[in-house]
């Protein structure tokens, strides 16, 4: 067997065990660089979509609607805001944690410009007690400077958050130039990276087993090596693998806007996570040809093949009841998507949202990004195009069609148990999780087969098509043809 290689990458691991009475957090807004996105250039805007976030310490402004005009970092006269235009609104919370005071500076943000739910909004300050605020543009453009939010400790264990990052990206060189058909492009340099070489990585059976964890939950992400081919004949000691591919782990990002302001990282490990192993036989035109390659036997939802010993997945071991968010890159997208309960072996409910591949919205400037899609959305998506005479056909598929998936799986789980996350045979990249400890998020059905007739018309990729196109098309859930 060759030397499996470990590629230097490593889990950033940032927690929150308990909270402490009455702490402040101040984001200062006219540093989006600080949060990850771009400086506009003067006169310029950095826009965010629906559920793109901004966040220093245990607080988080979270995109909630973006209007007509998005929210955005702007630059004017030399200053940079964060605005809310018409329609735009913005999710506050504090990890769990009950926010007790929110403190504006900038323009624009008196009470007859901003509507704020639940609590009292006065010119420049909000106050109540709440998990989350939502600040709402009533008039004119809200400018915001800086937010101060002062929050306290949650009651009980109910509430108490923790989070986990696999990698970050830094963007550098960002710049917009006008082309030569008078459009504005972007471009920037990517640079994504991981603290440290997976220092606790152990390495067993063709596997690299990677530990690592947060107060309540633990988590180990195992990598695993795949057979390239089968030498000798069959009998004794047969079959003998002739070679394995190497293990590695690499860090990954993918651009999810065309103005290149927001990258999505993940790590990403090798070998699909099958249950057994044996050799079969290649055969040309039903004659046997001497050569042999790898029998494959994968996991069926059921649970009567039993579990994953080798391949890419991932184990959650809590240590209390909460909801688990985990943030995936899944490249194959007509691939099972699993989250299995290690005690019955079988799957348990799960919610998407997040980015499909194909699903995009037009901007202002005539240019296009991917679109952020809720869970409903992407279920619509799903049973457009799997649900049929109200049989889905493929529950644990994601959305429809064979597109990549950039988003976040949320599940429930229970203190003692283990969870396990993987695709059917496929590897799947994990960019992170936060837990939260308490109530399950209700999640009881992994698809639901009800249909709502949108009458959208997708193609077998997966992608919304118009009235020109022609072709095999799906519409609510029935393939037809036009010419």
């Amino acid at each position: 067997m060759k030397k499996i290689l470990l590629m230097a990458v490593a889990l950033i691991a940032t927690a929150t065990a308990a909270f402490a009475a009455d702490k402040t957090v101040t984001l200062d807004l006219t540093k989006p660089d600080a949060f990850g996105y771009a400086v506009p250039e003067a006169g310029g805007a950095t826009p965010l979509e629906v559920g793109q976030k901004v966040t220093q310490g245990d607080v988080t402004i979270t995109v909630a609607t973006n209007g007509t005009t998005p929210v955005r970092f702007w630059s004017t006269n030399g200053a940079i805001t964060f605005r809310l235009a018409s329609g735009c609104s913005i999710d506050i919370e504090a990890g769990g944690a009950n926010i007790k005071k929110i403190e504006l500076t900038g323009n624009n943000i008196k009470a007859d410009n901003v509507d704020a739910t639940p609590g009292t909004y006065t010119d420049a300050l909000w106050e109540g007690s709440a998990a989350k605020v939502t600040f709402t543009r009533k008039a004119s453009t809200v400018q915001i400077a800086t937010m101060t939010v002062t929050y306290e400790a949650a009651d009980g264990p109910a509430g108490e958050a923790e989070s986990y990052n696999a990698c970050s990206t830094e963007i550098t060189d960002w710049k917009a130039e006008v082309n030569e058909e008078g459009k504005t492009v972007y471009s920037c340099t990517p640079v994504t990276t991981a603290s440290d070489v997976f220092a606790n990585a152990t390495v067993a059976d063709g596997k690299s087993l990677v530990n690592f964890s947060t107060p309540n939950m633990d988590v180990v992400a195992v990598a695993g090596a795949n057979p390239k081919d089968v030498q000798g004949e069959p009998g004794a000691g047969f079959p003998g693998w002739q070679e394995w591919h190497d293990v590695k782990w690499d860090v990954k990002n993918q651009n999810l806007d065309d103005k290149k302001t927001s990258y999505f990282d993940y790590i990403l490990g090798t070998g699909n996570p099958y249950v057994a192993l044996d050799a079969e036989e290649v055969t040309t035109d039903g004659v046997a040809t001497g050569m042999w390659r790898g029998l494959y036997t994968y996991y069926e939802p059921d649970g009567s093949k039993g579990m994953p010993i080798n391949g890419l997945y991932y184990k959650f071991s809590p240590k209390a009841d909460g909801t688990v968010k985990v943030r995936v890159f899944s490249n194959k997208g007509n691939r099972n998507t699993y989250v299995v309960d290690e005690a019955t072996k079988t799957p348990i409910a799960y919610k998407a949202e997040g980015y499909v591949n194909g699903q995009n919205e037009s901007l202002d400037d005539g240019t296009t990004r991917k679109k952020y899609l809720s869970a409903d959305e992407i279920q619509e998506i799903h049973n457009s195009m799997k649900v049929v005479d109200g049989v889905d056909t493929a529950p644990y598929v994601i959305a429809g069609g064979n597109q990549n998936f950039w988003g976040y799986l949320t599940f429930s789980v229970k203190a003692g148990g283990c969870y396990w996350l993987f695709q059917h045979s496929s590897q799947i990249g994990f960019g992170g999780y936060e837990f939260t400890a308490g109530a399950s998020s209700g999640i009881e059905n992994v698809a639901v087969p009800s249909v709502v007739k949108s009458n959208r018309v997708y193609n077998l990729a997966g992608q919304v098509v118009d009235d020109n196109y022609k072709g095999i098309v799906i519409v609510n859930g029935k393939k037809m043809i036009r010419k």
